[in-house]
């Protein structure tokens, strides 16, 4: 599974630590789907979950009148959208808030996607200090 690295923005104490940093899925968000309230709140992704949650109870308000069914159909796009944008929603979020693109890595998860991206930014370092090639 490819993943985007992003690092935290540099602070006057000293930069962006990189233990910090996120790897974000380049997939469908799945929990999303399921649960999007929950899922927009644990990523922190406050406006998106007001514009969700005025969707909602609008169409909640629509199921009592005669477009119910229209109501109903529509009820799932906000969640659709969700799965199929919500990892883009994320790292939008990451870079307003002045974390920075670090790159692309694959890994199964998230913590072997950042062990790959930064063990290669290791071996770099190394062939470039010592002038030898490094095998990873």
């Amino acid at each position: 599974m490819i993943h985007t690295i992003h690092i935290p923005p540099s602070s006057d104490s000293g930069g962006g630590e990189v233990w910090e940093a996120v790897a974000i899925p380049e997939t469908k968000a799945p929990w999303a789907l399921i649960a999007p309230p929950f899922w927009l709140a644990f990523h922190k992704l406050w406006w998106p979950l007001v514009v969700y949650l005025l969707v909602a109870v609008t169409g909640f308000a629509l199921m009592t009148t005669p477009a119910a069914p229209a109501a109903f159909l529509l009820g799932g796009l906000p969640g659709l959208y969700l799965l199929l944008e919500g990892h883009q929603l994320r790292r939008n979020a990451l870079e307003r808030d002045g974390w920075a693109f670090a790159g692309v890595a694959e890994g199964h998860d998230p913590e072997e996607a950042l062990a790959r991206h930064f063990g290669r930014m290791t071996n770099i370092a190394t062939q470039s200090i010592y002038g030898r090639a490094v095998t990873a």
